[in-house]
């Protein structure tokens, strides 16, 4: 098996042996003597001998070639016919029966449906396991209980040590990860982002490891997958209203538990008065105020127009009153806390928010895309991992994909990258308000 050339947490590297994890189990056969049985290959015929040379040789007469199958066996070379084959190799021959030694392969891409959506020539990319460049600890870290419901795995390797040194690197690889109960992608190329190729040509897998640790012995396992599963848009907006739902009937709850509850006796103990004096209050006749004549309502009726007219007038010159200030001012907060609601719910796992992925894409000529990314749910995480393949799916056409797809690979860090975006295009505006 080849050799590995892995990286820790801590930048370190070293050189590994990836073994098959299946154990050989030694089989002998036997048969009715107890003589040790074994499968042979016995040449049966040759292409000089098969059907249709047969009948080509006697001029395409079907019953001519059945009489002289009667007659003698021109279907067998003697000298042949009947040898043991050893060591024998596979070969590719065209329809003339002709070896073939240099074939085109072509890779099929299909879409969910079955359907063929493009043929294009077979990629052989170069072995990359151990290479100058080590695998990459790139810190992505998976829950087991959904890596499993996300990723197929088509086979796995067991990473071992060939000294003491590697020992002791390993182990704390197995130690961190199994402390962690999660499985860590690792990645080829500089930035960790290619899959890992074994040998030239073969397929690239997606690598994943898992750590394992009983006392001074570890197991580390190299995961590998080639197919990723995805839930269908209309089932993950379905689950996330869901969520929703959830969410906010639990919030509901949480308050509804935590809000006072008023009883009869904490009213009662609110007052100082006794009940006797409250029942003698209640027995008193209520006192009138006294009526105003008509002089004094006139009087009155003045005040009030001139106070209305001079309301009127402060309006009417742009400066509003005291109580409208209070209005201007209620409705300002509560547009601002709805903003800021409105914010939090758009902002991701990682603090960028939908409004912070728009400045960016604005920046590399991608702004018209935001609304198409926000109805698929991708956000930063999800955009460092898109392919060409997936913006294909997106509709995308090939001079915005290969933008994208440049934008991040120059990039070694996305989401500093966004808020750097940000923080320019903020201070851009406060320059121009100084300015004004």
């Amino acid at each position: 098996m080849p050799n590995v050339n892995l990286t820790d947490s801590r930048s370190r590297d070293a050189v590994v042996k990836a073994e098959p994890t299946g154990v050989d189990e030694e089989v002998r056969y036997v048969d009715d003597e107890k003589k040790s049985a074994y499968t042979r290959k016995v040449l049966k015929a040759t292409v000089e001998h098969d059907y249709e040379t047969l009948v080509k040789q006697h001029e395409g007469d079907a019953e001519a070639l059945g009489k002289a199958l009667v007659e003698s066996d021109p279907e067998v070379d003697m000298e042949i016919c009947g040898l043991y084959l050893w060591g024998v190799s596979k070969v590719y021959v065209d329809s003339s029966d002709g070896i073939v030694y240099r074939i085109e392969q072509e890779e099929i891409v299909r879409g969910p449906d079955g359907s063929v959506r493009e043929k294009r020539p077979r990629n052989q990319p170069e072995a990359n396991v151990d290479s100058e460049i080590p695998l990459t600890w790139t810190g992505r870290k998976f829950n087991k209980d959904e890596a499993v419901r996300r990723f197929v795995f088509a086979s796995k390797l067991q990473i071992v040590h060939i000294n003491g040194l590697t020992y002791d690197f390993l182990y704390g690889m197995a130690k961190e990860l199994s402390e962690a109960n999660v499985l860590m992608m690792v990645g080829g190329g500089s930035k960790g982002r290619d899959p890992l190729v074994f040998r030239r040509g073969s397929v690239p897998y997606r690598g994943f490891l898992e750590g394992r640790v009983d006392g001074d012995k570890y197991l580390l396992l190299l995961h590998l997958s080639n197919l990723e599963l995805k839930v269908p848009s209309d089932t993950r907006k379905a689950d996330k209203d869901e969520k929703s739902r959830d969410e906010k009937a639990s919030t509901k709850k949480q308050a509804a538990a935590k809000a006072p509850v008023k009883t009869k006796k904490a009213e009662a103990e609110k007052t100082s008065e006794a009940p006797d004096e409250v029942a003698a209050k209640k027995s008193e006749p209520e006192k009138k105020k006294p009526e105003k004549t008509k002089p004094e309502k006139k009087a009155a009726a003045e005040v009030t127009a001139k106070e209305s007219s001079k309301n009127l007038s402060k309006t009417k010159e742009g400066k509003p009153d005291k109580a409208d200030n209070k209005e201007t001012e209620d409705a300002r907060d509560s547009s601002s806390e709805t903003a800021k609601a409105k914010n939090v719910k758009a902002e991701s796992a990682s603090g960028i928010t939908s409004e912070d992925l728009g400045i960016w894409l604005k920046s590399i000529r991608m702004g018209k895309y935001l609304k198409l990314f926000i109805e698929h749910e991708i956000d930063v995480d999800v955009i460092a991992e898109l392919t060409d393949d997936d913006l294909k799916e997106l509709d995308i056409p090939l001079g915005s994909r290969r933008r994208l797809l440049k934008a991040v690979e120059e990039t070694d860090n996305l989401h500093a990258e966004v808020a750097h975006a940000v923080k320019q295009m903020t201070g851009s505006k406060e320059a121009a308000k100084q300015k004004k």
